[in-house]
């Protein structure tokens, strides 16, 4: 820490993720436009999405699983039932280009 390791570290993995976050938010506006809403955008290594295709929580965790993609219900945080359900997604220990692929395949799946 003395020698200034830790920043350095620190700074080299705000750079990486970064440019995740940006790679991420980039491919879900590419490919779902206004079809979600992104919530937590800057909120860390992940980031909720808020879809607008008429299908159940369940459903599109189950329609993402069967592309291999695997996302996280919300409703373990709420008990109300909501028109349009939120999913989490997270991607720090995803590389870009797996990123994108994994949007890509929940496009397929969900839309």
């Amino acid at each position: 820490m003395k020698n200034g390791h830790w920043e350095r570290h620190l700074n080299k993995m705000r750079t990486i993720y970064r440019k995740k976050n940006k790679v991420l938010l980039n491919a879900i506006e590419e490919s779902f436009h206004d079809r979600v809403a992104i919530i937590g955008e800057k909120s860390g290594l992940h980031v909720l999405l808020k879809v607008k295709n008429g299908s159940s929580e369940a459903e599109l965790i189950q329609k993402a699983a069967s592309v291999g993609v695997k996302v996280h219900p919300t409703s373990v945080y709420h008990s109300k039932n909501v028109k349009d359900p939120t999913i989490l997604i997270g991607y720090g220990g995803l590389t870009e280009r797996e990123i994108e692929a994994g949007i890509r395949l929940l496009k397929k799946a969900w839309l």
